[in-house]
């Protein structure tokens, strides 16, 4: 392999007679003045003479052909490999042309490709075209996983990609970007399985209930618990805030200045969910009335019962009463209501504490409504629980609470750009601030385009499965150096195949996500639900009609009647279009009579 035409001190070309050129195999150019550099192939090119090669074509330049000719290429008669590289460091001058090529020894790569072992990084999978540098590697770099390749388990023959878990300390956050069928999902997987191994304190937004850790040897059985928001986790309203609170109401929809000042005034230490319910509908009931000097009137014309009530509650709220308004207080029970109604408030978070404080993943179920408000509220607790103890620590083991990360997949409706709900706040402020505090992101999803800015500005290594949407693939051209080859192989990577974005490594490496040991919940196919639903409705309807056969069209108002009283009401064309579909297929038979036609059992 040679350098040919022209240069930059980052790229070149070479030219290959025999073998092709594999796209991001791992290269080195034997530059006479600047001595070895390596690089990366970004772009590849067979050429033969029914192929003509143009000196405009993006894989050349003008003077490629003469080039070629002067190398002793036979450019009319012979197939020749032409390849874009890249170097992985800028060389202080133009790449020599005419520069041997040959593949580096493991030695002279290693500190490029990895920077730690896996008692410290996560074994993501495989860095590709690597097989060659396999062959030479060090012991324990080997037989760390499989891969599943072409429907086919085949075990490790590449270079581990190991994601340096210690660098989060100085890059905290990290992205995972890709569209459905990507692999995304399953990359997820096994980025969480990884920090399991690690035992590293991690909880885990689940918005389609996917992430479970069943493996064949049962080695994640007691690294992670599922909780399932207003079912057994939830929010101890004693223990909110009047912040809290807010931001919790903010969840069900906007609150206004006044709805604040509200909050901020009527919630009182250690409250209780009921007492704060009676407080608003008292004060509503109240409101209802009027003015102080309404409410007053209204007590003296009722001396009854009613008039003591309506006086007890006026005693109880009255410094409410003149400094509220009535449509503020019914803006805050609808927002009170609608939370309350998922039955977070029926729950605490006291074992989701106590997993972390044991290194287990946390997993978090919901429906996304119900996790946006939870997951605003958890992230926000533990955040200032792990804030406190760093800026308060007394090195006790007693107060101790971990460092942590925090895995949320759908992240676009957490942190929204343009939309100011409660999980973005957090979210963004972990974002700037969670590093010194040693709480981490991992924001999972399928739109980066509308991910918030601030958010994904501090996104330092970032993950990129296939990606078809052209503002999506903008938005990562922009946070990323993912070179415009690369960029244009988004829409069609396969699935598993990832481009990681290093902020460690100062480079994109292209990877493929190794085999998970945990099962995916298997999901059933929608159309063998159909089938299975229909049939299970046929054999509802069947059971019934048995009782009547033979069953005569004379005889139809019969059996209609009890199939409504079944639930399985028909009209007498349903009932002969179901008698005759089931003739059909065997399980009747049907037979003309002069009184019309007749169905018994085949």
């Amino acid at each position: 392999m040679k350098v040919i035409g022209m240069t930059t001190s980052s790229e070149a070309y070479i030219v290959e007679r025999e073998n092709p050129i594999r796209i991001n195999e791992y290269l080195k150019i034997r530059d006479k003045n600047q001595g070895d550099l390596i690089c990366e192939t970004t772009k590849t090119h067979a050429y033969n003479r029914f192929m003509p090669l143009k000196p405009d074509s993006d894989m050349a330049d003008t003077h490629v052909l003469e080039v070629l000719k002067d190398l002793g290429y036979d450019i009319d008669n012979e197939k020749i490999y032409i390849a874009k590289v890249r170097l992985l460091s800028e060389a202080p001058y133009p790449i020599e042309t005419g520069s041997e090529v040959v593949v580096p020894e493991f030695d002279e790569i290693k500190d490029i490709l990895i920077r730690t072992d896996d008692k410290k990084g996560l074994v993501l999978g495989a860095i590709k075209n690597t097989d060659e540098l396999y062959k030479y590697t060090d012991e324990k770099y080997k037989d760390l996983f499989t891969m599943f390749e072409d429907k086919e388990e085949r075990e490790q023959y590449e270079l581990p990609a190991i994601f340096d878990l210690w660098s989060m300390k100085d890059y905290p956050h990290i992205g995972i970007f890709g569209g459905s069928g990507s692999g995304k999902s399953y990359g997820i997987r096994v980025f969480i399985e990884e920090l399991m191994r690690l035992n590293i304190p991690t909880i885990v937004s689940d918005p389609h209930n996917e992430m479970s850790f069943e493996s064949d040897d049962d080695r994640f059985k007691d690294k992670y618990t599922i909780f399932n928001v207003g079912v057994d986790a939830g929010i101890e309203f004693k223990d909110l805030s009047s912040f809290d609170l807010i931001y919790l109401l903010k969840s069900a929809g906007d609150l206004s200045d006044a709805q604040s000042s509200f909050i901020e005034m009527a919630l009182e230490k250690n409250e209780s969910a009921d007492s704060f319910n009676t407080k608003i509908e008292s004060l509503i009931e109240l409101l209802e009335i009027g003015t102080s000097a309404d409410i007053e009137k209204y007590i003296a014309e009722n001396p009854g019962p009613e008039g003591n009530r309506i006086s007890t509650l006026y005693k109880n709220y009255k410094r409410f009463v003149r400094s509220s308004n009535l449509s503020v207080i019914k803006a805050i029970r609808w927002r009170f209501k609608r939370i309350e109604s998922t039955g977070i408030f029926n729950f605490t978070s006291r074992e989701i504490i106590n997993a972390l404080k044991q290194s287990k993943t946390v997993v978090i179920r919901g429906e996304m409504r119900i996790l946006l408000v939870y997951m605003s509220y958890i992230l926000r607790s533990l955040y200032y629980m792990r804030r406190t103890y760093k800026d308060e620590h007394d090195g006790s083991a007693e107060h101790f609470f971990p460092p942590f990360v925090s895995v949320i997949d759908e992240a676009h409706n957490f942190a929204p750009k343009g939309d100011p709900r409660p999980s973005k706040a957090i979210i963004r402020e972990i974002a700037q601030e969670g590093r010194k505090y040693g709480v981490f992101l991992a924001l999972a999803t399928q739109r980066p385009s509308i991910l918030d800015d601030t958010t994904t500005a501090q996104l330092n290594s970032k993950f990129i499965f296939r990606t078809t949407r052209q503002t999506d693939i903008q938005t990562i051209k922009e946070e990323t150096d993912i070179s415009p080859d690369e960029s244009a192989r988004l829409p069609y990577l396969r699935s598993g195949n990832v481009f990681f974005s290093s902020a460690v490594m100062g480079r994109t490496m292209f990877i493929r996500i190794r085999k998970a040991i945990s099962h995916q919940p298997k999901s059933e196919n929608p159309f063998d639900e159909l089938g299975m639903m229909k049939e299970s409705m046929d054999e509802e309807i069947v059971e019934i009609l048995d009782r009547f056969l033979p069953i005569k069209v004379l005889d139809l108002n019969i059996v209609m009647t009890e199939l409504s009283k079944a639930g399985k009401g028909m009209d007498s064309k349903e009932l002969i279009a179901f008698l005759d579909r089931k003739s059909g297929e065997g399980y009747y038979k049907k037979t003309e009579t002069p009184f019309g036609d007749k169905y018994e059992k085949a």
